[in-house]
C-alpha cells in the first residue's frame, strides 16, 4: 500500500495530476485560474463543487480518520487524581526553596512594618517640632509687634522727642569697622 492510499492521511495527499509529463512541478499558469462561483462570498473557503480547499468534502465527520496516537500507552487519569507526586530530590529542593522564600517574605514584611513604624514616629516628632516652632515664632512676632506699637504710641505723645525713637532703632553695640579700615598709617 502506498502512503498516498492510506486513510490516516485524511485525503491530503491525492494522486498526482494526469499531466506529469514535463517532470517539473506545475507552478500554475494563467490558464489554471478558476473564478469563484457567482454569488459566492470572497471569504468563503469552499471551492466550486462543495469540496474544501484541503480536498476532503464538508460532509466528512471528524471521526472518520484514525487517531495517530492510538497505540501510545497513557496513564490512567482516574488513578492519579488523589495521589501526591513521589518525593524525589528535585521535589524536596522545590519544597525547601518555597519554604525559604516564604520565610524571607515574612522577614521582609516584618522589617518593612518596623521601618514604617519608625518613619511614622519620626514624622510625628518632626510635625510636632514644626508646630512648636511656628507657635514660638508667632508669639515672638506678636510680642515684637506689641513693643513696636507701644514705642510708636509713646513717640506720638505730646512732649516726646521723636529722635529717641530713631536712636532706639539704631544698633549702637556695633563695632566701628569703617574707621579701622579707613585709617592710613
Amino acid at each position: 500500500m502506498e502512503p498516498a492510499d492510506e486513510p490516516s492521511l485524511m485525503a491530503f495527499t491525492d494522486a498526482a495530476p494526469a499531466d506529469a509529463g514535463s517532470g517539473m512541478m506545475d507552478m500554475g499558469g494563467a490558464g489554471d485560474y478558476q473564478s469563484p462561483a457567482a454569488g459566492a462570498s470572497p471569504m468563503s473557503f469552499n471551492m466550486a463543487g462543495g469540496d474544501s480547499p484541503f480536498g476532503a468534502s464538508e460532509n466528512t465527520s471528524p471521526t472518520s480518520f484514525a487517531d495517530p496516537f492510538q497505540g501510545v500507552p497513557t496513564k490512567e487519569s482516574s488513578n492519579s487524581i488523589g495521589k501526591i507526586p513521589e518525593m524525589n530530590a528535585l521535589r524536596e529542593w522545590e519544597d525547601k526553596h518555597e519554604a525559604d522564600l516564604e520565610q524571607f517574605s515574612r522577614e521582609e514584611q516584618t522589617k518593612k512594618q518596623a521601618r514604617r513604624q519608625v518613619a511614622a514616629e519620626q514624622m510625628t516628632k518632626w510635625d510636632g517640632e514644626r508646630v512648636d516652632g511656628s507657635k514660638k515664632r508667632f508669639a515672638t512676632n506678636r510680642s515684637n509687634e506689641q513693643a513696636t506699637e507701644s514705642a510708636r504710641a509713646d513717640s506720638l505723645k505730646p512732649g516726646a522727642n521723636p529722635w529717641e525713637r530713631v536712636v532706639d532703632l539704631i544698633d549702637t553695640s556695633a563695632t566701628p569697622h569703617v574707621e579701622a579700615q579707613c585709617r592710613v598709617t
